[in-house]
This record gives structure tokens, C-alpha cells and sequence, in this order.
């Protein structure tokens, strides 16, 4: 019977997950997917067992993530699924869903399991209550959703924890120490799919603490030291033991180089989540401290009260707070709704959490059911040990860890513990409910409370499932198929040129969240594979732009025309090899401009050879460049003027003038400032902005000008800190398209 209603259990799990998560078919690849894919198919084109020696070496031997994973087992799933799925996104939704459904399994046998001495009736009660928590939390949900093609990193791993956990508890039950090795055997490849469970070395010996005493102490710490040394050994030890001769030759040679040669590189502070810069911490230990402290209360508020949730409590308790906190500062009541207000609520949840724990705890040893006390010791230090190898973050990334919220993955590993420690709760607050209005039928009260509970959960379930599998999802995979349709394979020569409404939230870019130019190449990698080499420069970087040559293979990728103008010009490319496109966020569809775009480039192309016999000025002290005619006579005179750099007279047939180069502050404003450096009553004078669409070396929009309407017509012209004033003096027919000219060719370069 009891099976039975175990593979009932199972089934009904399994099919609510997917009908729930049936969207996820329809979703494509969201970020860092593209990267592993691009790292891995290489290696498909090797033979099978090659390419799996190299998905295992190559973390191991060769440390190539930089130092922050060493996860062989992942690397291998990994290898498979590029070898077998390649970017077909439904194979990843299907597995990603399948585990999740093991695990919420293995979740409801962990609870029966850790009570095992219990009747039937609570088991099954409390296994099946955290089962469906653990299944349809939104928390963790993208671990699901747009991590689905990492399932071998952050779903696979937890199975395997699980699996160590209840091997660990049934080696006390039966007494048998084969399900300790066993227990080692999940520890290892829990660790070797994802490092977070690392904290299992010390989860593990604080639930045998907490058991009777039927392995030795020694046995246990045997077995536990030797696999911290053997794990330690093959996570730090061997991947840096290649890069060894390496760094001993540079130590070497570094006793040799005088130290007032070495120039050591600055590290910066961009003011971003990916900045490296740990000074900004004026006492680091403080803040390790700190985070060591905080992070695990945050993750048990959020794990068991969700985004929006919390986000509703914080919206209707501010007005009642914001007045007893600051009457007179109207930013109180945005800086509590948006910001400190979701701390508050979200470690006062947490901390009750904890308290409610270690009381429940407390009262079951007064009771001696240790049974009960046990489980809800391993439901509150999964949650907690869980948050601190996020702790370490911050040797990486500084940053990381400001917001209210972890990355939604981080959740998935601590969602066990809080499922062992949902239906303790839920009784709880019924048995509290019950008391309080002296009402009698416990258990009528506990399922309104559950009830109430599942409500508000599936309809936030709904909305964080809107969120991560959203449309851009959908239209990722239109873009590609459409793009494909129109090009089954790339010529030897392919630049792709992308316009956009700009009205998605990824404004004029296509809705990647990584380098559109990889995801694209990626995506005909099997009919029309460019070089490996490719996929290791800038250009298949995130949103960079650009053209690349190898191998007798050419690929671009631009979304600024003055970028793909420019690149034009260096001849690389022919206009014939453009392929251009029109994005429509909100129907998800591409037109084919490509004919409108070669016609206007071959103008510009024209344009561009027509001007090719100017000469070039370039000003050292300003690192100013323009072009001029050939016939142009330029003098250069100082000012006694401090602001100004100096002046250039020039001349020809055609026009005359003089170019006035001043710097300016970072926070000069030219359109404010524009009177007062006309320096004029001159009612004539009318500024107006010309965004360049005239100019003839700038009809993409590289400067902003301010042209003054007058008796002779004046020009602005801000770049960077440099501020350019043009003057005319005489100007023929076509001194118009000569000024225009150099104005448009008016740039700063970097000379090396």
C-alpha cells in the first residue's frame, strides 16, 4: 500500500510539473549558454571518447573557468548535451523538468525517511506538504527555467544531495556501514556536478551528532577528513599544478627584472556586479563578518516568503512607517518601499523563521522525540550552511550581494531545508490559530492555512514564471529561425546588420542577453561552421560589433551604421556582403532591409572615395583629428585665453575661418552654456542642435552640433572633454560641403 502511494506521489509530481512548466518548450537559450556551447563544440568534432577526455581535463588540468568551477561530471554532462542536442532547446526543458520532478520525489522520501518512527498518516502528510513546496516554489524557479540547460550543474547536483542525505540516514537505520561508502560515492558527485555542496562537510557531521551512537568516532572522522584532503587535493591542488612551471619560471625571471621596471596594473573600480576591486572594503573581515551573519538569515526569509510577497507587505506598511521615520524627507517613502523596507521585512521573516526552529527543536527534546528535533535540525542548517559559500562571492565579485535578493539558482540547494521545515510549520501556525480562537478542529484550520498558503503561492508561482520565461524567450528563437529561412547557410563573406524599433527592454540591440554575433554563428555552426579560432575574440563577447577574417572566413556583426560605415571603408568587407535586417519587438518579426542598406552604404561609399585625396590634421595636445582639402592652408595661433588649447586659421578657394579648440569640464553643458559663448546681443543669433544627418562625414550621428543662423554662420561641436567652436568668414558655393566636412570628420583618437 505504502508503495503504492509512493508511485502515486511520484506521478502526480511528475505530470503537475510539466503542465505547470510547459511553457519552457517554447523558451531558447537565455545567457551563458551560448559561451559553454561555443567551448564544447569543438569538441564534438572530435570522437566520442576524446571529446569526453577532453570535457574531464580540461577544468581539471587546465583550470580554463578561471578558478571558479572544477565540476568534471558537469563537463561531461555537459559535452554530451552539446554532442546530442546542440541548441535545440526542447531536449534541456525536458531533462530540466524530469529532475525537478526526481528531486521533489526524493524531497517527500527525505521526510518520511527522517521520520521514519512516525505512523504512516504524518509521514505521508509531511512528505507530501514538502514535496509541493519544494516543487512549485517560485524562489528557485529560473534554477528550472533559463538555467534548464545547466540541470547537469545546479538540478543533477541536488539529486545527488538528496540521495547523500537519505544514504546518510539510512546508514543509522539499518545500521550498515555500506551506506556510509555510499554516502561518499553522492558526496563526491553532488560536489563534482556543483562546489556549493561543500557545506555537505559540514552538514554531514552535524546530523551524526545528532544520532545514537552506531558508527565509532573514528570511523565517521576517518572517512569525512580523507575525503575533505582527497576533494581539497582535486578542487585547488591538481588544476594549478600545470600552471606550476609556469608561474615558477615568472618568479624566476621577476628576481631578475629591476622593480623600478614593473608596472603593476591598476585594478578598477567600474561600479558594477563584475568589478574586481576589493579596496573599495575599508575592512574587509568586518564585512566577510558581516555577510557570514546576514546572508543566511536573507536566505531563510526569502526562501519561505517570495519577491512579490514580500514587495505587497512592504507596500502596505509604508505609509503607516514612512511618517514616524522621516516626516519631512519625501524620498523616506521610495527609499523604505524600494529599498529599506524589503531588508526589513526580509530578515524579520527569517529571523522568526529561525526562532520558530530553535524553539520547536528545544520543545521536542522536552518531549523526547528526538525524531522530529533531528529533522528540524537538518531543515534549518541545510537553509543555513547553504549561504555561506555565497559568502565567498565576495572575493570575486565585491559587489555581489548588495541586493535584497541572491540569484534565483542559489536558492534550489537551501529549498530542501526549507521543505523539511514547511509542514512543521504549517501545523504550527494552525495549532496557534486554533488556540487563539479556541477552535477544536485542528485539522479543518490546517488545511484553510495550507490552502491560503497554495493560493497566494500559485499565483506568485505564475508571475515568476512570467517573468523568467518570458517572450524574449520566443523571440530568440524567431530571430535565429527567421535569419536561417533567409539564409539557409553563411557565404564566405557575412555581415549582418540589425535595426530595431527599440521599444523592447533591450532598446536597439536584439533581445540577447549575451553576444548576438555567437548565439547567430552558433546557430549554423552544424551547416556552415566559421573557424574555432573565431570564438575566442572580442567580437563573440557580449554586445560587441565588429568584423572578423580568418581562415578564409569572414563575419560581422553591426547595429550602428556608423560602425558598419566605418568598417566599410577599411575594405575588408565588400557592400555586397551585408545582409541587413529590422526588428519588430512587439510582433517578434525581421524585415529584410538588406537592399535599402547596400544602396545607402554604396553612397556613402562614393562619398567617402570622392574625399579620399583630404589630408589629415591631428592635434597632439588634444589628440583632435579632421580631415580638409588639399588645397587648405592652415596656420596656428595662440590665445591668451587659458580655456583655449589655441586656434586654427584655415583657408582656401572655397571657404574661410578659424577653429577655436577649448576644454571644457565634465560637467559642461553645451546647450545651457551657448550664450554665453556667442558673447553677443545679436538678436540674429538662433542655435538649433543638428544631429548630423546633413553632414557629409557625419550622417550617422558621431557628434551633436550647435550651428548659430547669423550673418556668418557659427558651429559647436562637444567631444569629450574638448569643446570645438568654428568660426566662417568667407564661404563660396560649395564652402558649405567643405565645412561640413570637416566638422563631420572631427573625432578623438587614441595614439599609442
Amino acid at each position: 500500500m505504502n508503495k503504492k502511494f509512493n508511485i502515486l506521489v511520484f506521478i502526480l509530481l511528475t505530470v503537475s510539473i510539466f503542465v505547470l512548466y510547459r511553457q519552457l518548450f517554447n523558451f531558447s537559450f537565455e545567457a551563458d549558454e551560448w559561451n559553454v556551447t561555443a567551448h564544447y563544440l569543438p569538441l564534438v568534432k572530435m570522437s566520442l571518447l576524446n571529446g569526453l577526455t577532453a570535457s574531464v581535463l580540461s577544468p581539471i588540468m587546465y583550470n580554463d573557468s578561471a578558478g571558479q568551477h572544477n565540476v568534471p561530471i558537469a563537463s561531461i554532462i555537459y559535452y554530451l548535451n552539446t554532442r546530442f542536442f546542440g541548441i535545440q532547446y526542447p531536449p534541456y526543458a525536458f531533462m530540466s523538468l524530469l529532475l525537478h520532478a526526481a528531486n521533489s520525489f526524493l524531497v517527500f522520501l527525505l521526510i518520511k525517511v527522517l521520520l521514519l518512527k512516525k505512523g504512516n498518516s504524518m509521514r505521508n502528510t509531511f512528505g507530501v506538504l514538502g514535496a509541493i513546496f519544494f516543487a512549485f516554489a517560485p524562489t528557485p524557479m529560473h534554477t528550472i527555467t533559463g538555467a534548464a540547460p545547466f540541470y547537469g550543474q545546479n538540478i543533477l547536483s541536488v539529486t545527488f544531495f538528496l540521495l547523500c542525505l537519505i544514504s546518510f540516514k539510512m546508514a543509522f537505520i539499518k545500521k550498515d556501514k555500506k551506506f556510509i561508502y555510499i554516502t561518499v560515492l553522492f558526496l563526491f558527485s553532488s560536489l563534482f556536478m556543483k562546489e556549493t555542496s561543500f557545506f555537505l562537510f559540514l552538514l554531514l557531521p552535524t546530523l551524526a551528532i545528532l544520532e545514537k551512537r552506531i558508527f565509532s568516532f573514528k570511523f565517521l572522522s576517518r572517512i569525512f577528513i580523507a575525503s575533505l584532503i582527497i576533494y581539497a587535493l582535486f578542487r585547488f591542488l591538481i588544476p594549478n599544478f600545470y600552471l606550476l612551471q609556469s608561474k615558477l619560471s615568472d618568479i624566476i625571471a621577476n628576481r631578475y627584472i629591476p622593480t623600478s621596471s614593473e608596472r603593476q596594473a591598476d585594478v578598477v573600480d567600474t561600479g558594477t556586479i563584475v568589478s574586481r576591486d576589493l579596496s573599495i572594503y575599508k575592512n574587509l573581515p568586518e564585512e566577510v563578518l558581516l555577510r557570514t551573519i546576514t546572508f543566511p538569515l536573507r536566505m531563510a526569509g526569502t526562501l519561505f516568503l517570495p519577491r512579490q510577497t514580500a514587495f505587497s507587505i512592504v507596500q502596505f506598511i509604508t505609509p503607516a512607517m514612512v511618517p514616524i521615520m522621516a516626516i519631512s524627507d519625501s524620498s523616506a517613502g521610495p527609499n523604505f518601499l524600494y529599498g529599506s523596507g524589503n531588508f526589513v521585512v526580509i530578515y524579520l521573516v527569517g529571523l522568526l523563521v529561525i526562532i520558530f526552529c530553535i524553539k520547536s527543536i528545544i520543545a521536542c527534546i522536552r518531549k523526547n522525540d528526538s525524531e522530529e528535533a533531528r529533522a528540524l535540525v537538518a531543515g534549518l542548517a541545510i537553509i543555513l550552511l547553504s549561504a555561506l559559500p555565497l559568502v565567498a562571492i565576495i572575493f570575486s565579485f565585491p559587489r555581489w550581494g548588495f541586493d535584497f535578493y541572491f540569484d534565483s539558482r542559489f536558492y534550489y540547494n537551501p529549498n530542501v531545508g526549507a521543505a523539511i521545515i514547511f509542514p512543521f510549520l504549517i501545523f504550527a501556525v494552525s495549532k496557534l490559530i486554533s488556540t487563539v480562537f479556541n477552535q477544536k478542529s485542528v485539522i479543518a484550520i490546517t488545511s484553510i492555512v495550507f490552502l491560503i498558503w497554495l493560493i497566494n503561492n500559485m499565483y506568485v508561482f505564475g508571475l515568476t514564471r512570467d517573468q523568467f520565461i518570458n517572450r524574449f524567450g520566443s523571440d530568440r528563437r524567431e530571430i535565429i529561425s527567421q535569419i536561417e529561412t533567409y539564409m539557409p547557410v553563411l557565404s564566405r563573406k557575412t555581415v549582418f546588420y540589425f535595426e530595431t524599433d527599440g521599444k523592447s527592454a533591450f532598446g536597439p540591440v536584439l533581445p540577447f542577453f549575451t553576444s548576438p554575433p555567437q548565439a547567430l554563428t552558433l546557430a549554423y555552426y552544424d551547416k556552415s561552421p566559421l573557424p574555432d579560432s573565431f570564438f575566442n575574440k572580442p567580437l563573440f563577447d557580449g554586445k560587441a560589433q565588429g568584423y572578423d577574417y580568418a581562415q578564409n572566413r569572414g563575419f560581422g556583426y553591426f547595429y550602428s551604421k556608423k560602425e558598419l560605415s566605418s568598417a566599410l571603408l577599411s575594405g575588408e568587407f565588400e557592400v555586397n556582403d551585408i545582409h541587413a535586417f529590422y526588428f519588430d519587438s512587439v510582433n517578434a518579426k525581421l524585415s529584410n532591409i538588406t537592399s535599402k542598406i547596400r544602396t545607402e552604404m554604396e553612397q556613402y561609399k562614393k562619398e567617402a572615395k570622392s574625399a579620399s585625396m583630404w589630408k589629415i590634421s591631428i592635434d597632439s595636445s588634444t589628440s583632435l583629428r579632421f580631415k580638409y582639402a588639399s588645397d587648405t592652408k592652415i596656420d596656428e595661433l595662440q590665445s591668451a585665453d587659458p580655456t583655449i588649447v589655441k586656434i586654427l586659421k584655415f583657408k582656401n578657394s572655397a571657404l574661410s575661418g578659424e577653429m577655436v579648440i577649448m576644454k571644457v569640464p565634465p560637467e559642461f553643458n553645451l546647450d545651457e552654456n551657448i550664450n554665453f559663448l556667442l558673447r553677443t546681443a545679436d538678436s540674429s543669433a538662433n542655435p538649433k542642435n543638428v544631429h548630423g544627418v546633413e553632414l557629409f562625414f557625419d550622417k550617422y550621428n558621431s557628434n551633436k552640433v550647435q550651428e548659430i543662423d547669423g550673418d556668418l554662420p557659427r558651429y559647436f561641436i562637444r567631444i569629450n572633454d574638448i569643446l570645438i567652436h568654428i568660426k566662417t568668414e568667407g564661404v563660396t558655393a560649395g564652402g558649405s560641403r567643405a565645412i561640413e566636412s570637416i566638422i563631420g570628420s572631427l573625432e578623438i583618437i587614441n595614439e599609442k
